[in-house]
């Protein structure tokens, strides 16, 4: 029986045109590690055991830390300014004078222009004294 069904299976291989399994090599090609058996029930039991364990977190914060979490910041690092402190403000507290942005690009080339051959050294001093 076993031969006639060896048979069979590779009649039907070769009906289905699969010619790469009926050129391979008949061995099992499926094969366990030495000792598997022998460890297994004990190494079932271990994962058993660590998958029982209920994972804990270490890491907690207090009750509604995140609902005041942009005033606590901002208390740390002492930059709270009233909206309404700003809005009573004539002139916004940081300013330049007027068409000042209309000029820069021209006021810049011209100190460049100025002095083509400084050194790089001394045109730093100049910048940052």
């Amino acid at each position: 029986m076993q031969m006639q069904d060896n048979i069979n299976i590779l009649n039907e291989l070769k009906e289905a045109g699969s010619t790469i399994l009926l050129a391979t090599e008949r061995r099992n090609i499926y094969v366990v590690p030495a000792d598997y058996f022998n460890s297994f029930p004990q190494n079932l039991l271990s994962r058993i055991f660590v998958e029982s364990i209920l994972p804990v977190n270490l890491y907690t914060v207090p009750v509604g830390y995140f609902d005041r979490l942009p005033e606590l910041i901002l208390e740390k690092i002492s930059v709270q300014m009233d909206f309404e402190e700003i809005n009573r403000l004539e002139k916004m507290p940081y300013s330049v004078p007027d068409g000042y942005f209309n000029t820069l690009a021209k006021s810049v080339l011209e100190k460049i222009k100025a002095h083509p051959n400084k050194a790089v050294q001394e045109e730093l001093k100049e910048i940052a004294p």
